[in-house]
Formats: C-alpha cells, sequence, structure tokens
C-alpha cells in the first residue's frame, strides 16, 4: 500500500504538464503556446464564453481565436491603468500637459532603432548595428525594452506610422526565437530574469493596451503578444516562488500581477494573481520597516518600492480585488515616512550613496507625493505634491481620477522633530518655512 500511495502522488504531480502532442490545460513556462493551446487555457477558465466555445466545439479553431482576440480586448479596456478606447483623447491632453516630452520621446525611440535591428541577438557577444561590440550593461537594458514605451508613443505622435508597431512585434517575435532556441542569455544578465522581465512587461503591457487603439493592430498579431505575456507569467510565476529580498524579486512579483489581472480569463490567472499579493505581503512586512522606510534606508529604493506597489495598488481597485490589510497599511507609511523626513523645502535629502539625480544634494519628492494626494486625498500629502504629474505616472491613472487633480486644500504637516528608529534617521526641525532649521 505504500509503494501505491508513493505511485499515485507521482502522478497527481505529473497531471497538469502536457506531454507531447497532448493539449496544455496550463501555461507552460518551457514554451509558448500554439494558436488552438491558447483557446484551450481560454475556455478551462471560461466555459461559458460565447461564441468562443461554440466555434471551438464546432471545430473552427481559426474563428474560436478571433472570438476570443475580440473578448479579451473588449475586456481590457476595464482592466489596465487606461481605457484603450479613449487612448486617444487621453493622448491628445497628454500633448497639451507635456509638449516638451515629444522630443524625449523621439531621441529615445530612435536609440533603440539605430542600435539594434527587429531581429537580434539576446546573448553576448555581439555588435550593435553601429559595428559597436554591445556591453552586459546594453544587453540588460534591451532586456528591459524601456524604449518600446518611447515607440508606441512616437507611433500615435507620427500618425500611426507603422514602422513602430512592426518593429515592436518583430523583436518580440525574435525573442520568443530565441527561447525556444536556448539562443539567450540565462545567466548573470539573465533576459528572463525577474528584475528585467518584469520591467520589459511593464512596457509592454503599456504598448499592447497603446496599439488596441488602432486598426493596424491585427487579431493575428494581438495573438502572438498574448501568447508572448502568458509565457512570461509562467516564467515569472516559476522564478518568484521562492521569497528574496530585493527589488529584483518585487519587480518581478508586480509584472506577475500585471499579467494575470490584464488576462485574467486564462486558467492560471488566479493562482498568479494570488501569488503576487502573497509575495508583495511578505515584501511590505520584511522590506518596510515599522516606521515606514524601505529598509535598504535610500531615497532612490524607497521611491523605486512606492512605484512597484503603487502599480499592483492601481490594478488591485480598478478590478475590484482586494488587497490584505498588511498590503494597504504598509504601502501608505511609505508615503508618512517622507513626510517624516521631508526638509523645509519640501525635498529628502540624499540618504546612502544612491539618487536619481548625480551630484544632487536632495531629492525631489513632488511626484510620488502627486500619487499619494490623489490616492489619499490628505491635505498634508497634497502638500508635498506638484501641480501635475509626471508623464510616466500620467498614463497610471484612471480619466476620473485626473480629474481630481483640481487645486486641493494644502496644510503644512503638524510634525517638528521626529524619529524613525527602525530605521536609525532621526530628523530635527524647527518649522516649515524655507529659512526654518532642519
Amino acid at each position: 500500500m505504500k509503494n501505491c500511495g508513493i505511485v499515485f502522488l507521482f502522478v497527481l504531480v505529473l497531471v497538469p504538464v502536457a506531454r507531447a502532442g497532448e493539449m496544455a490545460t496550463t501555461v507552460p513556462a518551457d514554451r509558448l503556446l500554439s494558436d488552438d493551446e491558447l483557446v484551450r487555457v481560454f475556455l478551462i477558465n471560461q466555459p461559458d464564453v460565447s461564441p468562443v466555445g461554440q466555434l471551438s466545439a464546432a471545430g473552427n479553431s481559426g474563428e474560436a481565436l478571433k472570438a476570443m482576440i475580440a473578448h479579451i480586448k473588449a475586456k481590457a479596456a476595464d482592466r489596465y491603468y487606461f481605457d484603450w478606447r479613449r487612448f486617444n483623447e487621453r493622448f491628445a491632453e497628454y500633448q497639451r500637459l507635456y509638449p516638451e516630452m515629444k522630443a524625449e520621446h523621439a531621441k529615445l525611440a530612435d536609440e533603440h532603432m539605430s542600435n539594434y535591428p527587429p531581429e537580434t541577438h539576446w546573448q553576448l557577444p555581439f555588435k550593435n548595428l553601429k559595428g559597436q561590440d554591445v556591453t552586459a550593461y546594453e544587453l540588460r537594458h534591451l532586456a528591459r525594452q524601456q524604449k518600446s514605451y518611447d515607440m508606441a508613443l512616437m507611433f500615435y505622435y507620427e500618425n500611426e506610422a507603422e514602422p513602430y508597431l512592426d518593429y515592436w512585434l518583430r523583436q518580440m517575435a525574435d525573442l520568443n526565437r530565441a527561447f525556444s532556441d536556448g539562443a539567450y542569455d540565462d545567466a548573470g544578465n539573465g533576459i528572463y530574469e525577474t528584475y528585467r522581465a518584469g520591467r520589459r512587461i511593464h512596457n509592454w503591457l503599456f504598448c499592447y493596451h497603446a496599439y488596441l487603439a488602432s486598426e493596424q493592430f491585427t487579431p493575428s498579431q494581438q495573438a502572438l503578444v498574448i501568447r508572448t505575456f502568458l509565457h512570461h507569467g509562467a516564467q515569472l510565476s516559476q522564478r518568484t516562488r521562492k521569497n528574496r529580498y530585493g527589488n529584483h524579486h518585487t519587480k518581478g512579483l508586480v509584472g506577475l500581477f500585471e499579467i494575470a489581472v490584464t488576462l485574467q480569463d486564462f486558467s492560471d490567472a488566479q493562482r498568479w494573481i494570488k501569488q503576487a499579493l502573497n509575495g508583495l505581503s511578505w515584501h511590505l512586512q520584511h522590506e518596510v520597516n515599522p516606521d515606514g522606510f524601505q529598509f535598504e534606508r535610500s531615497v532612490h529604493y524607497h521611491m523605486g518600492d512606492i512605484e512597484n506597489y503603487f502599480r499592483v495598488y492601481q490594478l488591485a481597485k480598478i478590478n475590484g480585488i482586494s488587497l490584505p490589510d498588511v498590503y494597504e497599511r504598509q504601502f501608505r507609511k511609505l508615503f508618512d515616512a517622507i513626510v517624516a523626513l521631508a526638509q523645509p523645502n519640501k525635498r529628502l535629502p540624499v540618504l546612502q550613496d544612491d539618487t536619481d539625480f548625480p551630484f544632487s544634494e536632495n531629492n525631489p519628492v513632488d511626484a510620488v507625493m502627486s500619487i499619494a494626494a490623489l490616492l489619499y486625498d490628505q491635505p498634508e500629502y497634497a502638500y508635498f505634491a506638484a501641480d501635475t504629474l509626471a508623464p510616466a505616472v500620467y498614463w497610471l491613472m484612471r480619466g476620473e481620477q485626473l480629474r481630481r487633480l483640481a487645486p486641493k486644500k494644502v496644510t503644512p504637516p503638524a510634525i517638528g522633530s521626529v524619529a524613525l528608529p527602525y530605521t536609525g534617521y532621526y530628523c530635527m526641525r524647527s518649522g516649515w518655512n524655507n529659512d526654518d532649521l532642519y
């Protein structure tokens, strides 16, 4: 009987894994799904969705895929940070609010496209289009796909100029090809390492939702993107199961949550959401000190974690997903710590050896405190907030939130000298006027 029990358990472990020639019922991490499998893992979680199920049951797989893509596109409008159906009006407002950004997006998009072809390399050594050796630092940035965000915006600046969409899709397909061939770095410059893959998901999800507003973005192209996102979800799920200190693991969990919420119709989505929230709650418990400051004691990492936790907080609220109490509590403490340590000039000092602004003697906090002011409507947060959102944060806000950007009641904090004893920072101040002592 003992041996039977062992065999039975062994079988249970193997059941979810697709054997060669079988259709996957869950999203595999070691390969991309076929179109037929894509429909299958959709229908397992959405068996009552018509006409996808009817077309699939009738053997019309091509039309079933199109119906599924149309369903996901419709749902995407209500699940992401912005509604793609209103992208054009949002983009018009973006141009009005941030006229200086066009030149910046053009520069960064050109920087990427003039250095790398769409079909590129994903491991060293190789040369870029200018004949220069690509460094490890550059490969890691290629993996992040940060400038695909700029390309998506340039697509619209230039009246839906097709090369940007074509380039993005081809480079995505090329990464999938590299994965299938094993022709990618999976070591020191790991292309699917949690931080790089998580950042790539931030950027590619923005691109996906922006391009949905264009008729040039075809259903078959959308299927490629969805397969790629699901594969990344399976990879991130596998690579983030064990909790690890640091923002690399955190970023991977955020990317996993974003994929799962956007594609919550698929079979693994709810499990990924639970895994991401459990992992992020662990980080908030262990990496945000009881006094509210991020455990690495650096303003740069403190701000970075605010972005990480805000992304999940925002999508959870949009999608009606309950967050654990520890998440709500510790997330808000991150803003309270900024208030506690702020200088009379409404900035933070440079703490430790890290700042986003080299040689700077203080750190601006108005961008993150604008988020706090919008989320919590607290006059003390608004005291430190900017009049407008940072350009990147603009795209993370829903339209109804942007309409609350009107001037708010502003009140200086009612605190003087404070201690953050768990972090080891002690702040003495005589007041909140610019000439007060600090």
